[in-house]
C-alpha cells in the first residue's frame, strides 16, 4: 500500500515565511516608477541607406605640367597636361586636362583631350571631350558634340592589351619593395 500525501492547497508562504503574491496579468507598479505606465522599448531601426562614399582624389592643378607616368591607387582630377602614362582607380579631365600617353582606369571621364589609347571599364566622353586613339572598355558613353578618332573595341576584359599595369591586378600593390 502506497502513501499519497494528502493536498491542502496551494501555500500562501515560501519556504523562508515570506508571503507569496497572488499570481495576476497586471504589472505591479514600483515606488521608482511613480504613476507612469512602462511602455516597451522599441528597437533602433537601422537605416537602410549607405552612408556616403568618400572619394580621396589627387587633383592636378591647370599650371601643372608632368613629365612621366603617373600611378595612383584613388581617383586623380585633372585640369594640367600628362606626357607620360596614367594609371588610376577613376579618372576625371575637365576641359583644360591633357594626356599625351596610355590611360588605364576603372572608371573615366573627359571633357579635355586624351592622345593615346584608353583601358577601361566605364569611359564617358563629355561633350568637350577629345580623343584620338583606341578605347577598350566594357561600357562607352559619347555625348555629342565630343570629338573621338579611334576605334571603340568593347571587351569583358579591357586591360587585356594594356601595355601597363591593370588597376585590378597591380594598383593596389605598394610600390617600394
Amino acid at each position: 500500500m502506497s502513501i499519497i500525501p494528502k493536498f491542502t492547497g496551494y501555500p500562501d508562504k515560501n519556504k523562508n515565511g515570506a508571503a507569496l503574491e497572488p499570481l495576476t496579468s497586471e504589472k505591479k507598479k514600483t515606488p521608482a516608477e511613480g504613476s507612469k505606465e512602462l511602455q516597451p522599448v522599441k528597437p533602433k531601426q537601422e537605416s537602410k541607406a549607405l552612408p556616403p562614399q568618400v572619394v580621396e582624389e589627387t587633383k592636378i592643378s591647370e599650371d601643372f605640367q608632368i613629365f612621366g607616368n603617373v600611378i595612383s591607387n584613388k581617383k586623380v582630377v585633372l585640369d594640367g597636361t600628362i606626357h607620360g602614362d596614367v594609371q588610376c582607380k577613376q579618372l576625371s579631365i575637365s576641359k583644360n586636362g591633357n594626356i599625351l600617353g596610355n590611360v588605364v582606369a576603372t572608371e573615366i571621364e573627359v571633357e579635355g583631350s586624351i592622345l593615346g589609347p584608353i583601358f577601361a571599364q566605364k569611359v564617358k566622353l563629355k561633350e568637350t571631350a577629345s580623343v584620338e586613339g583606341d578605347i577598350h572598355h566594357r561600357g562607352l558613353s559619347i555625348e555629342f558634340g565630343a570629338n573621338f578618332d579611334g576605334r571603340s573595341i568593347g571587351s569583358d576584359d579591357p586591360y587585356r592589351e594594356a601595355p601597363i599595369k591593370t588597376p585590378s591586378n597591380e594598383i593596389n600593390k605598394p610600390i617600394h619593395k
